[in-house]
């Protein structure tokens, strides 16, 4: 039963249960928020902007911690071009997810359009002053490796393969470790820690084996008997003197052969004769080695004089920019019109600036072709094509040479090559498109007649890229590719001796670019490359005027130091190979493989021939099996070298004297020692030089 209500009771308000008001509080909490943000926006504009930061910046950043601009693009996560901005300022492209794959299989990732891993994804800042960046969690290793830990990582793959094939030395450690027993000494009286203990410096025979196997400075096998030749017919062997002396020579039997003795290590006739004969049955082997070492070279010279983008005047800045996207919007109309190709671009500029005079040849040369388009080239099977493009090149070269001095015999010896390509005989089929890749190597030499003058050198950098983009686009057949390279690597070279900062930052991009044009992939890695540095040249323009420079001298210094020492050994290496100072030799492929194992029987006992048994193996001093930043340091102060080496019993250089996953996991188990992935492997690349040679 309800209770009675007093008389005088107030009744109940309709806003005791639901106020009048009920949007009140939200309206409330709206204001309050729009204030909150505008005194936020308002510290930004000021410059405040950590108030927009999730947290701290590692103490590696924090010279950066108020310019979020310097990583983040504006509305927009961090952008990786912007962190390579600071670490690989000559954009030497080590910071790649491919190019953690440089030795197995870069150029498989592209094919297979396999998305790169953002530097964001793996190093993740705004965790605190005290946060490691270089830290990077075994997860995301797993996430491409398949196994979780060091206790499920697999076997080592030289291990499972067994041997060496790659090794040049036919070395026994069995014996040897008898022999050097007997003195009292193991392991130590070859392998010398490096100063940081890190490693073992490289074995050279002149101070590890000679004292054993040299006797009065002849080679010798055990110490007393001297190394003799094989059976080695006569017919390949120089008959006139030599600079070296040579081994002695025995009579010649019945069939025609000899033996030889008296041999000293290295012996420079002995390698100049094996390298003739190597010439004659391996020479297209050799030859691609050679191409392969000189567009090595060729990428540590770029390295090596390298100019940041971070180093040019803005002046030099804003040109370059002009002059990429002019390139850039040209390359994109000849990709839609492939016969709308001028191969006289760029010819103006520097005809104007070497000779006034010939600017009117060459404007003659672009009246005859409507937009810039040469209507000759639309049908490349035309031979009077050829015909024309010659006199046009004659009439040039004519005007040139009117000057007399250097510039004329330069001009002359032009002519005389201008005169060489001829197309073909009627009968057969023209190969028009070679012969006018050969008329624009000419082209490409006339462009640079005179680079010397500095004044021109600007303009001969701009020829030489067009020259290349072009040879790309009408797909340049391989026979003239390699005379064309190694002429616009020699052109680089002239240009740069006397090139100031903007211009070797194109020099040294026009390198990159000339050593891609061997890869299959050529065309579109081309065009990657010039997007990129259209969009890094125009980053630096942008960041600049907002934070000014970035200091990134000391790390443009130590890539360059790094590959300059990279440079001068891969130099001393490559000296020009003494069997050249022969003359060639023809002799049958079999018969020359047996002349050369007779030769090179003296060598023999310790080096290897290749599969093809046509040349030495090379011998790689101290050459790494594992890509791993192992450190001997820690390992040699707990344990003797055979307890992870077990050499013993070793009696072939092919031997993959390595411990086994199994026993390196008694110790990192995670307790008694690292067992993360960052503990052994690197992911980047060290330098950039390490990235050039990783193919190796």
């Amino acid at each position: 039963m309800r209770r009675p209500t007093p008389p005088g009771t107030p009744s109940r308000s309709p806003r005791y249960l639901l106020p009048a008001d009920g949007r009140r509080l939200f309206r409330v909490s709206l204001l309050v928020a729009a204030g909150a943000l505008a005194v936020a926006v308002a510290l930004y504009a000021v410059g405040l902007k950590g108030v927009a930061s999730p947290g701290a910046l590692a103490g590696a950043h924090d010279g950066i911690d108020t310019a979020c601009t310097q990583c983040h693009q504006p509305a927009a996560r961090v952008v990786d071009l912007r962190c390579e901005r600071c670490h690989d300022p000559i954009d030497s492209r080590r910071f790649e997810s491919a190019a953690h794959a440089a030795a197995t299989g870069a150029r498989a990732m592209r094919a297979a359009h396999v998305p790169p891993v953002e530097c964001a994804s793996c190093h993740a800042d705004h965790g605190g002053r005290r946060r490691d960046l270089a830290r990077v969690d075994d997860g995301r290793c797993v996430s491409c490796h398949g196994f979780g830990s060091f206790a499920s990582h697999p076997e080592f793959a030289p291990i499972r393969a067994g041997h060496d094939v790659y090794s040049g030395i036919d070395f026994s450690h069995e014996i040897h470790l008898r022999e050097v027993g007997k003195t009292g000494e193991r392991c130590q009286a070859c392998h010398v820690p490096t100063p940081d203990q890190r490693g073992f410096e490289p074995i050279a025979f002149d101070t590890h084996c000679a004292r054993c196997h040299l006797q009065n400075g002849l080679l010798t096998l055990n110490g007393t008997d001297l190394l003799k030749s094989g059976f080695t017919p006569e017919s390949v062997l120089p008959s006139a003197a030599m600079l070296w002396t040579a081994p002695t020579r025995s009579a010649r039997d019945e069939r025609g052969r000899v033996t030889l003795e008296r041999f000293r290590h290295r012996d420079p006739w002995t390698v100049a004769v094996a390298g003739r004969v190597t010439s004659a049955i391996a020479g297209a082997a050799v030859a691609s080695e050679a191409r392969r070492r000189g567009m090595e070279a060729a990428r540590l010279t770029a390295v090596a004089q390298a100019s940041s983008v971070s180093t040019l005047a803005d002046a030099d800045l804003t040109a370059w920019l002009e002059l990429l996207e002019r390139d850039t919007a040209a390359a994109d109309r000849a990709a839609a019109t492939p016969a709308a190709q001028d191969p006289t671009a760029g010819l103006d500029a520097v005809a104007r600036l070497i000779d006034p005079s010939t600017a009117a040849a060459v404007g003659a040369l672009r009246g005859t072709r409507p937009n810039g388009v040469d209507p000759r080239l639309a049908n490349p099977a035309d031979p009077q094509a050829v015909e024309e493009r010659r006199r046009e090149l004659m009439a040039l070269i004519d005007a040139i040479s009117v000057h007399g001095g250097p510039t004329a015999e330069r001009a002359a010896s032009l002519r005389q090559r201008l005169s060489q390509i001829a197309a073909s005989a009627p009968s057969a089929p023209p190969d028009t498109a070679a012969i006018l890749v050969a008329l624009d190597g000419v082209d490409q030499a006339v462009r640079a007649i005179e680079p010397a003058a500095s004044a021109t050198s600007t303009a001969q950098i701009r020829a030489l890229a067009d020259q290349i983009r072009q040879t790309m686009s009408g797909g340049m057949p391989p026979a003239a590719l390699e005379p064309a390279r190694d002429q616009l690597l020699a052109l680089l070279a002239a240009l740069e001796t006397r090139a100031n900062p903007p211009q070797r930052a194109r020099i040294a991009d026009l390198r990159e670019t000339i050593a891609m044009l061997a890869a299959g992939d050529a065309a579109a890695l081309l065009r990657e490359r010039r997007d990129r540095l259209r969009d890094r040249v125009a980053l630096e323009r942008a960041l600049r005027a907002e934070h000014g420079r970035t200091p990134v001298d000391a790390t443009v210094n130590r890539e360059r130091a790094v590959a300059t020492r990279e440079l001068q050994q891969m130099r001393a290496k490559d000296a020009p190979a003494p069997g050249a100072m022969l003359g060639p030799i023809e002799i049958e492929p079999a018969r020359g493989k047996t002349a050369l194992k007779g030769l090179l029987g003296a060598c023999l006992p310790c080096h290897r021939l290749d599969e093809d048994e046509a040349a030495m193996r090379p011998v790689r001093a101290g050459r790494p099996v594992l890509a791993a930043t192992f450190s001997h340091k820690p390992h040699t102060i707990q344990a003797a070298c055979d307890t992870c080496h077990a050499v013993a019993t070793s009696r072939a250089g092919i031997d993959v004297n390595l411990p086994t996953v199994a026993s390196c996991r008694t110790c990192h188990d995670g307790g008694r020692a690292r067992a993360d992935c960052a503990s052994c492997h690197n992911y980047h690349p060290r330098s950039a030089a390490e990235l050039v040679v990783a193919s190796r």
